[in-house]
């Protein structure tokens, strides 16, 4: 039998958080006080306090949220060949630490300051990351329906990990020219995909 009380638990849940996040976008940290998300989310505050212990509590599940969200919706794309899928791979993964339209990660996230502060928020960051990197090399697998040798598997995992890290780095810590990273790893995917063909022909 379905539990009508647990469904509209996790509806309130999603929608305090939902509603939190664009209060952090819009107000910054500052902006998200329990008044000001009761009455943006037209709720009690004894039902903000029912689903999160406390406002730091609401924070890290909002940061979890939002990096679900985002990544889920970077990770779906359509390709048609390796090349596509490494390279638009490449793509989404620098709009995730740039592109303001895609709602993921930006310079003006208010999540910033918190993840170079907090080693907390940096793993719950790094745990997304490496999802995204799983996920790719399952994908190339499952492309290439062949098994890597152990060395190119290693060299694929050490690319991915070394493009994510250097996205996270130059893209949303140091504000690098995110045109020239884009190109620099546009030729190394072409290699990576050399590498792979070469090998599984």
């Amino acid at each position: 039998m379905v539990d009508l009380r647990k469904i509209k638990g996790i509806k309130t849940r999603d929608m305090i958080l939902l509603t939190a996040l664009e209060i952090l976008f819009k107000e910054g940290r500052t902006g998200l006080t329990t008044r000001r998300l009761a009455e943006k989310a037209e709720i009690s505050k004894g039902n903000i306090y029912h689903h999160f212990k406390n406002m730091d509590m609401l924070l890290e599940e909002a940061f979890k949220y939002h990096l679900e969200i985002s990544s889920n919706a970077m990770l779906n794309f359509e390709y048609n060949n390796l090349e596509s899928l490494i390279e638009n791979f490449v793509i989404n993964i620098i709009s995730f630490f740039n592109d303001q339209k895609t709602a993921c990660i930006t310079s003006h996230d208010p999540f910033l300051e918190l993840i170079s502060e907090n080693n907390h928020f940096l793993n719950i960051l790094e745990e997304t990351e490496k999802i995204m990197k799983e996920w790719l090399i399952s994908s190339i697998y499952k492309f290439v329906k062949k098994e890597l040798s152990n060395e190119l598997d290693s060299y694929l995992s050490d690319v991915i990990s070394l493009f994510i890290e250097g996205a996270r780095s130059n893209i949303f810590f140091m504000k690098k020219d995110v045109t020239s990273y884009k190109k620099t790893w546009k030729i190394l995917s072409k290699h990576l995909v050399k590498k792979i063909l070469e090998e599984t022909k």
